[in-house]
């Protein structure tokens, strides 16, 4: 299928969270609402209506679990910034299985948090019952739902800087949120983001943009897994929006080689040009494998920010073009696999999509 993204009042480029919202709710609402309407009035979402009907429900993203588009799943706030606000809505909505990132929304700032309100909502996950985990180790001792897993105090690294015994990959949070979640005989449902496919689009990083997708790619091959043995499942995957406009092809040239090369993402690089000490012809030696000629060296000297040269230079030897460095309106496309997939053809706009998850499931708003 093919859909479109606006927000409400012909407010042509979305931004995540009236995305979000439409997504998870079938309303159209305006820029930074997460689960209200226009009138700043909650309204359900295909999780809570899920929850309700007896099922399990779970969040797995790479970003904090109360950015927008999870916030969007589980929250009900009239913007998307009120991150500490939407965390104890997401506490209180008792989804069975989160994973992401953003402990420092769980605990006051004398222990090291962001909260100003003095809570320490781990202490209330874990008097709701819930298993509490923050590193790939611990995975295997969550046996059963409810589970946290928080494995970062805001959002996750880039996959293409993730270290494995830090961060869990964005399919093995997938694997075993579905792995709790199956055994609820009712079913469960499971919204899983690849959240930082959006952020490489506003850095415009082509290899941790495609870093970040092949992620994705993999946690829905782990969906498609379990689809394959279990004939009832429906996998859909869609996206808020699109980000960065990109085009292969700077002057008919692209150089998928230089694009594999690359072993960070752009901004860890620009760091270790303000930390590491090492010259940047030795650092762009070793993390994107080029020799700088001394125009690109001059490029990256003469910004102000080192990551805008950096940008520019790798962008240009792979062959990329961006548009932007922010969201679009065009129409995305939309894929579905398993039981009433067929629900899915055709072209339709992003609030029809929670209604079709939820028809499938032989529920509705």
């Amino acid at each position: 299928g093919m859909y479109t993204t606006h927000m409400a009042d012909n407010e042509y480029i979305t931004d995540s969270a009236a995305s979000g919202t439409a997504m998870s709710t079938g309303v159209k609402t305006y820029d930074g609402a997460i689960g209200v309407d226009v009138n700043k009035q909650p309204v359900p979402n295909v999780l809570e209506i899920a929850k309700e009907a007896g099922k399990a429900t779970g969040l797995v993203v790479t970003c904090r679990v109360n950015h927008a588009t999870p916030a969007a799943f589980a929250a009900h706030s009239e913007h998307r910034n009120n991150y500490n606000a939407i965390m104890v809505d997401i506490l209180n909505n008792n989804v069975d299985v989160i994973f992401g990132g953003g402990s420092a929304y769980c605990v006051p700032k004398e222990l090291g948090g962001v909260r100003d309100d003095g809570r320490n909502l781990f202490n209330e996950f874990l008097a709701k019952g819930y298993t509490i985990i923050d590193s790939p180790s611990a995975l295997p001792l969550a046996t059963a739902a409810p589970v946290l897993g928080l494995f970062a105090p805001g959002d996750l690294a880039p996959e293409i800087d993730r270290d494995a015994n830090k961060e869990p990959s964005l399919a093995e949070m997938t694997s075993k949120a579905i792995n709790l979640l199956a055994k609820d005989q009712d079913g469960f449902f499971l919204m899983v983001e690849g959240s930082q496919i959006d952020f490489a689009g506003h850095d415009n990083d082509a290899p941790r943009n495609v870093r970040e997708t092949i992620a994705l790619d993999e946690a829905v091959t782990v969906a498609m897994a379990f689809a394959a043995t279990n004939p009832d499942t429906l996998v859909v995957v869609a996206a808020d929006h699109e980000t960065g406009a990109l085009s292969i092809g700077k002057d008919y040239q692209f150089d998928p080689i230089v694009l594999r090369q690359v072993k960070a993402s752009y901004g860890k690089i620009a760091n270790l040009i303000a930390e590491d000490g090492r010259s940047i012809v030795e650092l762009m030696q070793e993390y994107a494998s080029i020799e700088l000629t001394d125009e690109e060296l001059m490029t990256i000297e003469q910004e102000e920010k080192a990551v805008r040269g950096i940008t520019s230079v790798l962008n240009a030897r792979i062959g990329v073009i961006w548009g932007s460095g922010n969201h679009s309106g065009v129409m995305l496309p939309l894929s579905a696999h398993g039981a009433e997939a067929d629900l899915f053809a055709g072209f339709y706009d992003n609030t029809d999509i929670p209604k079709k998850i939820a028809e499938a499931m032989g529920l509705s708003f």
